[in-house]
């Protein structure tokens, strides 16, 4: 760093950002909640762009050791590519030796900006929190989410493990799956094989209204661009009369709003 900039009346501070050797970070088992890691898109990133140091790890240093707090996903994807061949002689990383345990846990959760967990994955993150004696207020106050987000990810660990599996995987939803848990509980058994079923249905039709919903918007957005050209060709035909150009911007957005009224 020049000296000079010591001086400036910019200057506010030092970086926390060190370049560690990766090989030298130490993954504490069981301290990430994520399970599946999915490191191939991150591979070809580093690759093409090199590791970004503004999204750098995050560590601990515990005892003259790095432990990984944050960035799992990334430190695997390094990994891989040395064990390929590819020269990386070094990571950028910040330090954090400040808070218990709960507080990294939530700051680890806090800097996922990456794959999101999976809901079971968050689900026994958040029971850890409870574990480590936070109250569910607190939770979810730490991570910005209403107390029935908590509540409702919470529940997903009273599921049987074919329940657990389907969320895990996508294939059923959060609040699917909630119900189930609670009409099971009002039936006084587990979740049966047919009402499973109905769970996946249910969150397939879901995935497809909303793709359908995303497909409308994309093509009445196809639609207004057109009537927007139509009237820029119609002003441009006609010598560029203003008031002229409103009415046929009129017109057009009004057939516009006829055709796409649920957009509106």
């Amino acid at each position: 760093m020049p000296a000079s900039i010591l001086k400036n009346e910019a200057y506010v501070g030092k970086t926390d950002l060190f370049k560690v050797d990766p090989t030298k970070i130490v993954v504490r088992e069981g301290w990430n909640p994520r399970t599946v890691f999915n490191i191939e898109d991150i591979k070809s990133s580093i690759q093409e762009h090199g590791f970004f140091s503004w999204r750098p790890l995050l560590v601990k240093e515990r005892n003259g050791v790095l432990e990984l707090l944050a960035g799992e996903r990334r430190l695997r994807a390094v990994l891989s590519l040395l064990e390929e061949g590819v020269p990386i002689t070094s990571v950028p990383v910040t330090l954090e030796n400040n808070g218990a345990d709960a507080d990294l846990l939530i700051n680890t959760l806090l800097e996922n900006q990456g794959e999101p967990l999976s809901p079971i994955d968050e689900a026994h993150a958040l029971q850890r929190l409870q574990n480590y004696g936070w109250e569910v207020k607190q939770i979810a106050q730490k991570m910005g989410k209403s107390v029935g987000y908590v509540y409702g990810h919470l529940k997903l660990l009273e599921a049987g493990q074919e329940l657990q599996e389907a969320v895990h995987q996508g294939e059923v939803g959060v609040v699917e799956a909630v119900e189930a848990i609670r009409e099971g509980k009002k039936q006084g058994k587990e979740v049966t094989p047919e009402e499973l079923v109905a769970a996946k249905d249910h969150k397939a039709a879901v995935n497809k209204t909303r793709k359908y919903e995303k497909a409308q918007q994309a093509s009445a957005l196809h639609d207004l661009l057109c009537a927007a050209q139509d009237v820029v060709d119609v002003f441009n035909e006609n010598g560029g009369t203003l008031s002229f150009c409103i009415g046929v911007l009129g017109k057009a957005l009004n057939q516009y709003d006829a055709l796409h009224p649920e957009v509106n």
